[in-house]
């Protein structure tokens, strides 16, 4: 006699990954954004009193990685958001998206 045994397969699924993703990216955006703002902040400070050559320079640099890394962070649990829902959605994403794109590279060109 032999004996019947049920195996249980087990799958896994990205979901998972996919929340861990979204985290991760939304931690640390936020955290490398707001250590640049505050980054930001004292170099004005510095900046104002003692107008130091260059450093409107790195103060717009670090001001756009600021800006970057909150993309990041946003924009991937958005998207996350309208992957499953109408095309109307997913286009209302990308005009915003690409609008804050341009938000971030004009705020730094000065015309």
């Amino acid at each position: 006699m032999s004996i019947r045994r049920k195996t249980k397969t087990t799958t896994t699924t990205t979901s998972g990954e996919r929340r861990e993703l979204t985290k991760i990216c939304a931690f640390w955006g936020l955290a490398i954004a707001s250590t640049l703002f505050i980054v930001t902040a004292v170099l004005n400070i510095i900046n104002s009193k003692f107008r130091i050559d260059g450093m409107g320079t790195a103060i717009g640099i670090f001001d756009v990685v600021a800006k970057v890394c909150l993309l990041v962070a946003i924009g991937i649990p958005a998207y996350g958001y309208v992957r499953r829902k109408s095309t109307g959605w997913k286009v209302f994403f990308w005009v915003a998206l690409i609008i804050y794109a341009l938000g971030v590279v004009f705020s730094v060109i000065h015309f």
